[in-house]
This record gives structure tokens, sequence and C-alpha cells, in this order.
């Protein structure tokens, strides 16, 4: 996969050159997401992958692992189940009575830092940039990257594929009822998709609405790498450059630290607390309640 990624990686020496690329993607390119990564030898994966100790490089490591198709497709099931048991602890912490849909609960566990399934992307370059640029230490590489990819266009293609597999439905509901099942975000998904972010999400999960955050659900010990090159090879008449991977030089550091304070991007913005004035009413005890529940979580996969 690392060999697969140079198709779509770029270097670039200065911002003007980045700006250049995300505007001009911006105008090719509806529903771009972005991720920043502070090592631009780092592989995208989720953050459960990473704990399970489960990466993989590509599909036919997995194949070559798995002495059967049985023993794939075991391995497979042990990895999603205990996923899922991750967010099922989580919700019998919380306690909730208001009803709360799947996806919202795990995007709450992933960002109180519990190994989920799903992968951080920004709607805005801005705030991937500022990922990218906040290490603690300079990695020996002397690059950062900024992920921009369209992952949308690969549900696009499943919809597209499911349409004309199913074009003898007559009942439009029918078939709209298939698609939903296919593309939501439930427990048991196993596969590939985009959950939609609502309004409630954004007032209760303060911080993708601070980060213009969106999601990736991939329930697969892949990189993310993977997804992209699928996604490079599928656009009509090759028409190469719908996913970038940028490396940029830490020796830009500072030239970047100035542009995003110019743009209200700090440390404080990106990551609210529960103290500003502008949290609603009862979010304070609703923080609290989530630190604590994904806490008494993590504890029990020490």
């Amino acid at each position: 996969m690392r060999e697969k990624r140079k198709l779509f990686t770029k270097e670039i020496k200065s911002l003007d050159e980045l700006f250049r690329i995300v505007e001009r993607h911006s105008k090719r390119y509806s529903n771009v997401f972005y991720r920043g990564q502070a090592n631009s030898e780092w592989l995208v994966t989720s953050s459960y992958a990473r704990k399970s100790g489960s990466i993989l490089e590509n599909h036919e490591e997995i194949k070559h692992r798995a002495e059967t198709i049985t023993a794939e497709q075991k391995a497979r099931s042990n990895y999603l189940i205990s996923s899922f048991d991750i967010i099922d602890k989580f919700i019998n912490e919380l306690s909730i009575k208001n009803e709360i849909d799947y996806a919202t609960y795990m995007g709450l566990a992933q960002h109180y830092e519990l190994p989920t399934n799903l992968i951080d992307f920004s709607l805005s370059p801005e705030v991937a940039l500022y990922f990218a640029f906040d290490y603690k230490e300079e990695p020996e590489s002397g690059y950062v990257s900024l992920y921009i990819t369209t992952p949308l266009f690969f549900e696009e293609v499943i919809v597209n594929d499911i349409q004309n597999r199913y074009a003898q439905f007559s009942d439009k509901k029918e078939l709209d009822l298939l698609i939903r099942d296919m593309i939501e975000l439930k427990k048991g998904t196993y596969s590939m998709t985009i959950p939609r972010i609502k309004i409630a999400d954004y007032q209760i999960n303060l911080r993708i609405n601070a980060q213009k955050g969106c999601f990736v659900y991939y329930p697969e010990p892949l990189p993310y790498e993977s997804i992209m090159y699928r996604l490079e090879c599928w656009q009509p008449q090759r028409d190469w450059g719908s996913q970038y991977i940028i490396k940029i030089p830490t020796s830009l550091k500072k030239d970047v630290a100035q542009y995003l304070k110019s743009k209200n991007i700090t440390r404080k913005t990106i990551y609210p607390t529960v103290n500003q004035d502008h949290i609603p009413d009862g979010s304070k005890c609703f923080d609290l309640a989530l630190k604590s529940a994904s806490e008494k979580v993590y504890q029990t996969l020490a």
C-alpha cells in the first residue's frame, strides 16, 4: 500500500503551492474531506485497528494470513464484534434515557478517545492543517501530510450499483429502504459508510462543531489509503487527481502557525472547553458523564 499511495502523493515546497492545490480541488470536486497527519510516513487507520493491533497493509496480506476462507471470515467477525462491544459498554455506562442513535454514540465515543472504527476527517483544510502540525516531536521524515479525499464518491458507486441490480423493484420506497440499509451506520454495519452528522450531533458534540468534523466508518484492519487507491481508479475516464496526499515540509511550521492564527484556528478554538460562554445549558453535566463513561470503558480494555 505504501507503494500504491505514491500514485497520489505530491510534495510541495510552499504554502502558496498547497493553497493552489486545495482551491483547484475544491472547485473540481464536491464533498471533499481533509485530514492532517503529523508524520508523512504514517498510514491512516482507525483507532480501533491500532488498538487491536490488527493493521494489515493490503488485502493480499489478509488472504495470506488466513489458512482458509472460514478462518478469514471468523477473524473478521471477531474483529467487528469486539468493536461493537466497546460501543455497547459505552452506551450502558451513560444510561441516557433520551434516545440517541448508534452513529451519534459512536461519534461521542470517538471524541472521548475510545477506540472505534471511525476515522476523523474535517470539512476544513485549515483544521486539517492544524492537526498536521500539532506534533510534540518533529517527525524524522521531515514532512507532515494533508489528505484530500472524496469518500462520498465510494458511496455513490455502491448506490448506483444497487439501483442497477434491483431496477426491477417497482416500489421506490422498497429500493430506498434497501439503499438506506446499505449506507446507514448502525450496530452490525460491516461495510464502509459515511455517517451523516445531524444538527443534534453538533449541539451534543462540541468538538465536531469546532473542528468541522466528519467521519468515515471503515470496519477493516486496512489503511484508508486502500480506499483512496480504489477511488482514484474508479474515476470516470481515468480522471486522475481526485485523491491527494500532500507532503508538507516541517520547515513551514512557522508560516502555517501564522496563517492559522489569522484564521482564528488555535488550540483553544479547536478544543472547546465546558467553561466557554457559548456552550448550551446542560452540556457541562453531559461532558462530565461522557468523560466518566469513556474512562470506565477504557479501563476494561487495558
